[in-house]
């Protein structure tokens, strides 16, 4: 409920039951995401975080990282997916 009223709008609703949708990634994918992030404990800031993080973009199924990729004190970040 609303606590305060807003002109036009009613201070209760109603909440229609949710169906159907898709499993975004498949059980087998998830479940090996979910044992590499437990393998690989962050760091703050070693080459597995940045793989991690790099995986955590939408798409992205592997990734690589290059220390001093620019010069001292920089890392390269390589990634590559699966899906066309």
């Amino acid at each position: 409920r609303l606590g305060t009223p807003i002109t036009g709008i009613p201070s209760t609703g109603y909440a229609d039951t949710l169906t159907g949708g898709a499993d975004t990634e498949e059980l087998e994918t998830w479940r090996a995401r979910v044992m590499e992030r437990y393998y690989w404990i962050p760091q703050g800031g070693a080459d597995p975080d940045y793989v991690i993080w790099a995986k955590e973009i939408a798409g992205i199924t592997r990734a690589w990282t290059f220390r001093h990729y620019k010069g001292t004190g920089t890392v390269g970040v390589m990634v590559a997916t699966s899906n066309p």
